[in-house]
């Protein structure tokens, strides 16, 4: 499919060469051009042809014979290679001419086909410029050290031809400020800035950031002055700079800053490599952005937290998360600024169950032949997994699942000694044990209990004694 693209020159673009180049992008590199209607025939692209200067019209075209397809443009240019024409007071001034005052320079530029711009330089670096043929430009000493520079009064026309006034002028203020210019510069972070300043008979120096006053230096030496400044808004701001002598005269310099935030978001979380999964965990967040936008927090693939727009509160932190025992979650934390600036952190937050079963241990028990009672035990843990509960090291009951409290009848048939025992274990493996002897007394071994000793008593009495005063393992 045939595509051709003009480069040079390209529709209503000034040229300054001749001959001209024709320059262009196709498929083939072969396109039939006229120009003014005049056939040039088969060209590629680099093409070279003598204009006259003033308006002309180019077309160029390119066909595929196979399809009968045809790419085609036609657009007009201007061809100019003649210099434009240039008068100003600049001009009268004396070669080496002292200037200790700023200066108003007159200009009247013409063109056959119209003025870009002017633009006034010293020593190479334009200082000044405007788009108009006729006007002033301000020339200041006050900008410069004491000393010899070459100026430079320059007019360019549309197609890039120009005329230039050459003057070397010695510069004598007895106070100056070289200014700094504009600076692109980022958010919250710190700068320093150096003018370069100095006054014959100096005296004081003042600082405005945006018309607010922001320092004094009442003693000022004539050095250099330095001043930080961290930016903490996006956009422009200005930073004033006015220098005092002793004699009235100041000098003011205003540096345009251009504050941009191409800084992501900061996200300090404090993350622990395992979370005990009988608690909630509470995990505190902090985000470090002075341009905050908005924030989403993603816990368990569900969005926990989202706020947009956001001011930056972390009214959710700390963040409370639950979770169960060996399993590692994903927490995923978002924050966007104003700017565009995006950071997103992942953390893998792994449970596990730390905590052993809460068991309500319990005292060996007595009763008499005839009597009943019950050993209730009660617990608490989230994750159990097995009761177990021995009489006499005999499993008597075993089962899984989430149970609370057990209670074991025990009856005073006869007398005897029995030994209970219950073994608690959780998803982490933690496991607890308690053992709770219940003894029943026949009726000699009840009146020893109730203080009536006989003789025949006294070696179950010192049985008893024995019994009670055995520690519970």
């Amino acid at each position: 499919i045939p595509n051709v693209q003009p480069l040079h020159p390209s529709p209503k673009e000034f040229s300054n060469k001749n001959p001209v180049q024709i320059e262009f992008l196709s498929i083939t590199n072969r396109v039939q051009a006229t120009v003014d209607g005049n056939n040039l025939g088969t060209i590629s692209s680099g093409y070279e042809t003598i204009l006259s200067e003033g308006n002309h019209t180019i077309t160029l075209e390119e066909r595929n014979s196979e399809t009968d397809k045809v790419s085609q443009v036609t657009f007009d240019f201007v061809v100019d290679y003649t210099d434009p024409s240039l008068a100003s007071n600049f001009s009268g001034l004396a070669e080496n001419s002292l200037i200790n005052e700023p200066i108003i320079i007159e200009f009247n530029a013409s063109d056959n086909f119209g003025i870009d711009r002017i633009e006034i330089a010293v020593n190479n670096d334009v200082i000044g410029s405007s788009n108009q043929s006729i006007g002033t430009i301000v020339l200041d000493p006050a900008k410069y050290k004491q000393g010899n520079y070459t100026v430079e009064l320059i007019a360019y026309d549309l197609s890039g031809n120009s005329v230039k006034q050459t003057k070397t002028l010695q510069f004598a203020s007895s106070i100056y400020i070289i200014p700094i210019g504009t600076m692109e510069v980022e958010a919250g972070v710190e700068q320093t800035f150096l003018w370069d300043a100095g006054a014959d008979q100096p005296k004081s120096y003042q600082i405005y950031v945006d018309q607010s006053l922001v320092f004094e230096e009442s003693s000022w030496s004539g050095s250099p002055i330095t001043f930080s400044y961290t930016p903490t808004k996006l956009g422009k701001i200005n930073i004033q700079l006015t220098i005092f002598d002793q004699v009235g005269r100041n000098v003011t310099d205003t540096l345009v800053l251009t504050s941009k935030d191409t800084t992501k978001p900061r996200i300090i979380l404090n993350q622990q490599s395992v979370y005990d999964a009988t608690d909630p965990a509470n995990l505190d967040v902090k985000v470090t952005e002075l341009f905050p936008k908005s924030i989403k927090i993603i816990y368990n693939l569900t969005t926990i937290v989202h706020i947009d727009p956001w001011n930056g509160s972390l009214i959710f932190s700390p963040l409370t998360l639950i979770g169960f025992p060996n399993q590692d979650v994903s927490l995923v934390i978002e924050v966007n600024d104003t700017s565009g600036n995006r950071r997103t952190m992942t953390y893998l937050i792994g449970w596990k169950d730390l905590t052993p079963p809460k068991l309500e241990f319990l005292d060996d028990i007595t009763i008499n032949v005839g009597e009943n009672t019950n050993i209730m035990w009660k617990w608490e843990e989230k994750f159990l997994t097995n009761v177990v509960v021995f009489q006499d090291q005999v499993e008597i009951f075993n089962q899984g699942g989430q149970l609370s409290s057990i209670s074991i009848p025990v009856q005073g048939d006869q007398p005897r000694t029995i030994n209970f025992a219950i073994i608690l274990t959780d998803q982490g493996g933690n496991s607890v044990r308690d053992d709770v002897q219940v003894a029943i007394l026949g009726e000699d071994q009840n009146q020893t209990r109730n203080g009536f000793i006989g003789i025949s008593a006294l070696p179950l009495f010192a049985t008893l004694v024995l019994l009670k005063t055995r520690k519970k393992s």
